[in-house]
């Protein structure tokens, strides 16, 4: 926890902000939860995200707004073959 608070000391000695709530989810996240964010847009959600993600040297794959099954893995293209989402991707592999 040392090494996050300097990392996040340093950032913000250059102006980055960050999330009221980032060691918390951090935590979770490196104790292997899978936290779910809510609110609403603009919020920081996203940020928070790309930081840990930054933090932990693993990339970030924006998925978007998921409304259903077929958004999430992916879905039919006109030949009928699957054309899958990056979701399916990072899932997959």
């Amino acid at each position: 926890m040392k090494l996050i608070l300097t990392f996040q000391n340093k950032l913000e000695d250059k102006g980055i902000i960050f999330h009221e709530k980032f060691l918390e989810v951090l935590s979770s996240t490196i104790e292997g939860d899978n936290p779910y964010l809510i609110g609403p847009s603009g919020c920081g959600k996203t940020y928070m995200v790309g930081m840990i993600a930054k933090l932990l040297q693993i990339p970030l794959v924006e998925i978007g707004r998921i409304v259903d099954g077929t958004t999430l893995i992916g879905f039919s293209n006109a030949s009928g073959n699957l054309t899958p989402t990056n979701f399916f991707y990072c899932y997959k592999d």
